[in-house]
């Protein structure tokens, strides 16, 4: 694999970030926001589990904020999407994690 090749892989290419920019230009410009939220995001991506529960828990915390990291510190255990819920911490340790099961 070629370095160039990796960068787009890890970046986009060119053309796929100037039209990221497009479209978030056009979105500023009718008074939205440049980035969609993710309840707009799962509407555009009705079959993804994950788009899903990204916006269950962007509903549940709101949107005041940084969504992000009230989701991520989320202290619902007895929620169902407890464990499934985005912007976690890619390693956890075993006892810094209760068992939400069994709550």
């Amino acid at each position: 694999m070629t370095s160039e090749t990796v960068t787009k892989m890890v970046f986009g290419s060119a053309e796929s970030r100037l039209a990221s920019q497009a479209v978030a230009k056009a979105r500023m410009e009718q008074g939205l926001s440049a980035y969609k939220n993710p309840l707009e995001r799962a509407i555009d991506k009705l079959e993804s589990c994950r788009a899903a529960i990204t916006a269950k828990c962007y509903e549940c915390v709101g949107s005041e904020g940084n969504f992000r990291e009230v989701i991520r510190t989320c202290t619902s255990n007895k929620c169902p999407l407890y464990t499934l819920r985005p912007y976690q911490n890619k390693v956890l340790s075993t006892d810094s994690v209760e068992n939400p099961v069994n709550n």
